[in-house]
């Protein structure tokens, strides 16, 4: 019979981490225990304490004074306060809580699991807290579309949170990460709020100023921005402040546009954002930097990621990045039919770094910025100084123009053609850990690494 009111659920009543027994001291699952405990102690002793089927990883993780473990479940976990990683193979926060989010769901709709999934990603986000995890599943979501929120409203932006991860590309039935299928199922976060988008960016004027703003060490993972219309800066995320360091991976950015800076992504005052295994296709700037651009903040960095048909007006057909004391690093990334006046791909007016890199068919100059860029073991048309370097004259891509052959659209096919000088002649040194999969989701490391964002086969 346990003692009353105190172990039931595996906490014990009041700031108390240990229950005493009628003959001792007890850990919370009745485990007898030769006296009181350090709470480190305690929350590393393999022992499952507060009776959820797992070894305990911490103690009092939401600082309520009761104790808990990291794999609390979703209701009771609200950060990691006061907590004591016992496994390295875990996350230092334990087990990440998850939101369901899904626009044909059906059910109660407070984000439990894919039956009560919740319908707004606008309204998901009131809901997760930090370390959560938000799981959306295919559809095309709104930032003007959840509860409180007018239709139509320009201004209206989805808002990320410190330290919460949004993941695209489910079906709605998986239960992990892995299991889902981003390039199947399409998870569109867009701007156009009337649905009306044409081509050349037509029917454009209703649509958000911005699709998302950052937050501090923010996750976009498997979705697609599309559609936004800035009347400043950054068509489809803006993020102005510092410790602004939004991560995107396996990511579709296009048909986003600017009257200023940043056709896609703004950045400013700002920590490096991160680019991982992403698309920038057909994004506008009417200032600098066509898809990317940062200022007074460190430069980004950019893995395994595909520029296609981005334009500035001023610099940067892609990217462009101005006042930052932080190198930024470009790696294994593929840049054709961008244009701009200066730097038809890419503009820096400080130190910056290009690896393992393919530039073709960028307007003019493809790198701007003067001599601070750093370029090494890439294929740039008209060549670079530095380690490793090919002078192209002709295409390295399998199709320029893609099937329409329009250049600078979304099916313009940057793979590599069998016996591309490109193929295993980049460096594996200078290869990041975060690029572990080329841009089409097969192993990047398989011998010498290619060039570009696509390991030959």
């Amino acid at each position: 019979m346990p003692p009353p009111g105190d172990n039931a659920f595996g906490v014990c009543a009041g700031a108390v981490k240990h229950c005493d027994g009628p003959n001792g001291w007890l850990e919370p699952d009745y485990t007898a225990i030769a006296g009181y405990e350090s709470s480190e102690k305690a929350g590393c002793d393999g022992i499952d304490s507060n009776c959820d089927g797992s070894a305990d990883e911490a103690y009092d993780q939401d600082g309520d004074g009761f104790y808990d473990d990291a794999n609390a479940q979703c209701a009771a976990f609200y950060g990691p306060k006061n907590l004591i990683d016992c496994d390295d193979d875990e996350p230092d926060f334990g087990k990440s809580c998850v939101v369901y989010v899904d626009d044909s769901a059906t059910g109660l709709g407070d984000g439990t699991s894919w039956a009560n999934a919740i319908t707004s990603l606008s309204d998901a986000l009131k809901t997760a807290k930090s370390k959560y995890q938000i799981w959306v599943a295919a559809g095309t979501y709104r930032p003007d579309v959840g509860v409180g929120a007018t239709a139509g409203d320009r201004s209206a932006s989805f808002q990320l949170l410190p330290d919460v991860a949004i993941y695209g590309g489910f079906k709605g039935d998986e239960t992990t990460i892995a299991a889902r299928d981003f390039r199947v199922n399409l998870t569109i976060l867009s701007g156009d709020l009337l649905g009306d988008d044409g081509p050349s960016f037509a029917n454009m004027s209703d649509n958000s100023y911005h699709i998302v703003k950052g937050a501090k060490d923010a996750r976009l993972d498997g979705v697609w921005l599309r559609g936004g219309n800035a009347n400043g800066n950054g068509g489809a995320l803006i993020s102005t402040g510092p410790s602004m360091n939004v991560t995107l991976a396996n990511c579709t950015v296009t048909n986003n546009v600017a009257s200023g800076h940043g056709g896609a992504i703004y950045q400013y005052w700002s920590s490096p954002p991160t680019v991982v295994n992403c698309r920038f296709v057909g994004n506008k700037a009417s200032g600098k930097g066509g898809a990317i651009y940062t200022d007074w903040s460190s430069a980004p960095n950019v893995y395994g990621s595909l520029f296609v048909g981005n334009v500035a007006t001023t610099n940067g057909g892609a990217i462009s990045a101005t006042w930052f004391s932080d190198p930024g690093t470009i790696v294994n990334s593929s840049f054709a039919n961008n244009t701009a006046p200066v730097g038809g791909a890419v503009n820096f007016d400080s130190e910056y770094q290009i690896v393992n890199s393919v530039l073709f068919a960028n307007g003019a100059t493809p790198i701007g910025g003067g001599s601070s860029t750093t370029v090494s073991y890439s294929s740039i048309q008209g060549g670079a100084l530095g380690t490793g370097n090919i002078n192209l004259s002709t295409s390295p891509f399998l199709d320029l123009d893609g099937p329409d052959n329009v250049a600078g659209t979304a099916d313009d096919d940057l793979h590599l053609p069998a016996g591309s000088s490109s193929i295993d002649s980049g460096s594996n040194t200078l290869v990041p850990s975060e690029l572990t999969l080329d841009l089409d989701g097969n192993p990047r490391l398989k011998g010498t690494v290619d060039r570009g964002a696509f390991e030959k086969p």
